[in-house]
């Protein structure tokens, strides 16, 4: 007998792959999707607890759908990230990033299990699908009326069919803010020549832009299979080979694209001896490395690993060997004890270095992390208003700036 399913939820691009691979697991053991979760046997959530109004957005639906018949499952990082607000619901039943393989235990009647099915290199979230999901969860936001004109731009700065390898898994950081490691657990990164079978599956699909993706992309391999320049080495090899053989003008032009989305500024500096030979072939054309500060003092709290001269010798040597590569980043505003001097410090670092597009994010208090047992939080109205006074700076300044990770 085929069961049905209702599916709910977004998320960056790294679970709408996961989300993207469920769907076609769930299709391969003859599950039946619906649109009404009064209809369906199961219900499946993609939560997220990164910010705020993320994290209360999931936690309201994880208690509107609750109501329904179905066998609920959470998924994503809500419950390791924010247990406290699934702690009055009961009968509940949860999945962490970490634990994906173990999806199987969830569902009955599974003939092709979760391991056995391809991973994707695109979202099957349709466009009209995606975009609604952001509106519904902008207007659950309590900023939207305030921010309107920044969450409307947001909703139209979506993903793409770029072709994406997804080569890791898992975090190595300790950064002092951040709870994701939580429910994403310690890297662990997919073989090289794994990695290049499905890379050379785009080539030959010809496809030009490639986005490498992980949770924490710097660490890749870092667990045994090797490292990110050995990674990036061997992609250039075989974008080569590739030419080689087929002497195609379908790879002229722009050529063949990498996109590197979220690597930390300390392995741009553990792997900074690599850089010139990297970037001589000239396949990478993006690239985003989260700042997060522009203050000494407020990096250390954050337990950044980097500095900001380390960040300047290393980031001007990828515009001298890279020039034409689109730089990226991510701050976070109203961190505890962050004083107007560092909030504009912050600012005035992100053009100095060049970057292209921001994302300004605010700080939230995470329990359980180290920052949040630190003296000097700031309240609410200070950190949205260093929120819309960094946006107004960055657009003075022709940079992009967001609220939302576009990618």
């Amino acid at each position: 007998m085929n069961k049905t399913i209702y599916i709910e939820g977004e998320g960056c691009d790294r679970r709408l792959l996961e989300k993207s691979k469920i769907i076609q697991y769930l299709e391969k053991n003859n599950y039946k999707f619906t649109c009404r979760p009064s209809r369906a046997d199961y219900l499946l959530l993609f939560t997220c607890a990164f910010k705020q109004d993320e994290e209360d957005y999931s936690s309201a639906r994880v208690r509107a759908l609750q109501n329904y018949r179905g066998r609920l499952l959470i998924y994503g990082c809500l419950p390791d990230i924010a247990p406290h607000r699934l702690e009055v619901l009961v009968a509940l039943h949860k999945l962490a990033p970490k634990d994906l393989d173990r999806i199987d235990e969830f569902f009955e009647g599974i003939e092709v299990r979760y391991a056995e099915v391809a991973n994707p290199h695109g979202i099957l979230n349709s466009p009209k699908a995606a975009f609604f999901q952001k509106v519904r969860r902008q207007l659950f936001n309590r900023h939207f009326i305030g921010n309107r004109l920044v969450h409307v731009r947001d909703l139209f700065a979506g993903t793409n069919n770029h072709y994406y390898l997804m080569v890791s898994r898992g975090c190595l950081g300790k950064c002092s803010y951040c709870a994701i490691r939580r429910a994403v657990g310690s890297v662990k990164s997919k073989p090289i020549p794994a990695i290049v079978a499905e890379f050379r599956e785009g080539l030959q699909a010809r496809f030009q832009d490639y986005v490498l993706l992980g949770d924490d992309l710097g660490s890749y391999g870092l667990d045994g299979p090797g490292t990110l320049p050995l990674l990036i080495k061997s992609l250039n090899e075989e974008i080569k080979s590739f030419r080689n053989i087929t002497k195609e003008a379908a790879l002229e032009g722009p050529g063949v694209r990498l996109h590197l989305k979220e690597v930390h500024p300390k392995y741009l500096l553990r792997y900074e001896e690599y850089l010139p030979k990297l970037l001589e072939d000239q396949n990478i054309k993006s690239l985003l490395c989260p700042i997060q500060s522009g203050s000494p003092r407020i990096l250390e709290l954050m337990q950044r690993e980097h500095t900001v001269d380390d960040l300047r010798r290393t980031i001007g040597k990828i515009r001298r060997f890279g020039p034409g590569i689109e730089l990226s980043t991510q701050i976070i505003v109203g961190f505890p004890t962050e004083s107007e001097e560092d909030f504009e410090t912050t600012l005035s670092l992100v053009g100095e270095l060049g970057f292209r597009w921001v994302v300004v994010f605010p700080y939230d208090r995470k329990p359980n992390t180290p920052a949040a047992s630190l003296e000097g939080q700031a309240p609410p109205r200070v950190i949205q208003s260093r929120v819309k006074k960094a946006l107004r700076y960055f657009r003075h300044h022709g940079i992009k700036a967001l609220t939302n990770c576009p990618w």
